[in-house]
């Protein structure tokens, strides 16, 4: 995947972030003991990752200066210290840092040479005035180098081993267009129906309409025990029984779309009582079929549903990496407990 490089700002140089927040934090022990009051905490191990150190001095340059995550802060989340989510950040960095040197990703100083000219160029900059922005910004060209050596190993990491994981069907995509759509997938549901009719005789007297409002709760509780359409058919053949269309959601009449819409494909609605009748609904099918809009959005689609794609696997990876053995969380706290 091409690195893509923004400027926020004014000429704020501003790098991709891969940051996935919403999970569950993780329930280690605290190896680590807060530093006493009146001492300092000059630096010290916070983690080891198979051998790679993750600093104390990392972890907070991370949470004073930024970016917290650049990957992921996977098992910590937004409720979670700065302190934690800058952490896991950087474990789950060394994990995959780990990772590229067994796949013998290697990022070379020319590859990193190419992605700051290109920056510069954006920018409409030469090298030595994209050095005078970075100074500007509080960030040495030293450390920008670095941030961009392993935005390029993410990049490469994710194009080997998340992106060939990620399919996008057709149907993914319609389905992510219309849960972006105010009211969600329901409304756009083209669905496929099929009738039983239970006829109520013109000028029927109550207690008639009574059997036949009973006989239309009992079909419909046998149809969901497994009773099929066929049999169904023949004890109320005609009057429209049998019928089947295809209409979306919203064309059908307020009272069959309240039974509809929370009906599953091979369920059965609850009776309703139509022009003298009593009426269930298979449901068959239930699809979606695309607005106007969608061919000219279909590829910010793929994009966007991708990007959420690849964070999912990027967290179910981090998930299993972490079980492995060779992690050691030393202070899962702040030792300053800032």
């Amino acid at each position: 995947m091409a690195i893509r490089f923004v400027v926020c700002k004014g000429l704020r140089v501003c790098l991709l972030s891969f940051g996935f927040f919403g999970i569950a934090p993780l329930a280690a022990k605290n190896h680590g003991d807060v530093v006493p009051p009146g001492a300092t905490y000059v630096d010290g191990l916070v983690a080891d990752v198979r051998g790679t150190p993750v600093l104390y001095s990392e972890v907070r340059a991370k949470v004073t200066r930024g970016p917290l995550v650049t990957v992921s802060a996977y098992p910590a989340g937004e409720t979670d210290t700065p302190y934690e989510q800058a952490l896991h950040d950087a474990i789950n960095y060394a994990l995959i840092e780990d990772y590229a040197k067994f796949l013998e990703i290697e990022i070379t100083d020319e590859d990193v040479a190419t992605q700051v000219q290109q920056v510069a160029q954006r920018n409409q900059l030469d090298i030595e005035g994209l050095k005078q922005v970075l100074e500007q910004q509080g960030t040495n060209f030293t450390t920008f180098r670095e941030d961009l050596r392993r935005q390029i190993l993410m990049s490469r990491f994710q194009g080997r081993v998340l992106f060939p994981l990620v399919r996008i069907t057709e149907s993914d995509l319609k389905a992510y267009y219309y849960s972006l759509k105010k009211g969600g997938t329901a409304d756009a549901a083209l669905l496929e129906l099929r009738q039983v009719v239970i006829d109520i005789p013109v000028g029927a007297s109550n207690l008639v309409k009574e059997g036949k409002m009973s006989e239309a709760l009992k079909l419909a509780r046998d149809m969901r025990k497994g009773l099929p359409m066929e049999d169904a058919l023949k004890l109320y053949p005609g009057n429209g029984s049998g019928s089947r269309f295809e209409i979306a959601l919203r064309d059908l009449s307020p009272e069959v779309r309240q039974k509809v819409a929370s009906v599953e494909v091979g369920g059965v609605t609850d009776p309703i009582e139509l022009n003298g009748k009593w009426m269930l609904f298979l449901v068959e099918d239930r699809k979606f079929e695309p607005g106007e809009d969608f061919a000219l959005q279909k590829e910010e689609l793929k994009q966007k549903l991708r990007v959420q794609r690849v964070q999912e696997e990027l967290v179910a990876w981090l998930a299993k990496q972490r079980k492995e053995p060779g992690l050691h969380i030393l202070a899962a706290k702040d030792p300053q407990g800032l």
